[in-house]
């Protein structure tokens, strides 16, 4: 039975008002999270206790980037002078040269793409260290 602090979801688990469940076995019987009913004749039904939450994981992915996009910014604008000067030096004809850092609102929709192997996690845990096209340099040529 669930207590006032739980509701059940129609499908025998009880959520709490955080939105966490409960896991149950077949049986109706409320089991701790971790635990597993290997000797018992029914299936194991398990959710996770807390759904992970992608919004917020997004906005601080952005909060903590733009604490660090204008060294991005640098960056690219330093390794696109370099560049330039090394393709002058060498008597290389382009068309152009840009560069940019990554657009926060991309960073942040980047870091919310739901893991392959866990699609309730996202692909990346700690996108500042795990997203790798912060900054970028395009040369453009001519053939």
């Amino acid at each position: 039975m669930a207590s006032e602090h739980e509701r059940e979801d129609g499908r025998g688990h009880g959520r709490n008002q955080e939105g966490g469940t409960r896991v149950v076995a077949d049986t109706g019987a409320p089991m701790e999270s971790g635990t597993s009913d290997l000797g018992g004749a029914g299936a194991l039904q398990t959710e996770s206790l807390l759904a992970f939450d992608f919004q917020q994981h997004e906005r601080a992915a952005v909060a903590e980037y733009l604490k660090h996009q204008p060294f991005y910014a640098d960056l690219a604008s330093v390794v696109a002078r370099i560049l330039e000067e090394c393709l002058k030096r060498n008597k290389i004809t382009v068309h152009s040269v840009q560069h940019r850092a990554k657009d926060a609102g991309s960073l942040g929709r980047k870091a919310v793409i739901p893991s392959e192997i866990d699609p309730t996690r996202p692909k990346y845990d700690q996108p500042i260290k795990q997203i790798t096209d912060l900054a970028g340099i395009q040369i453009m040529t001519q053939l």
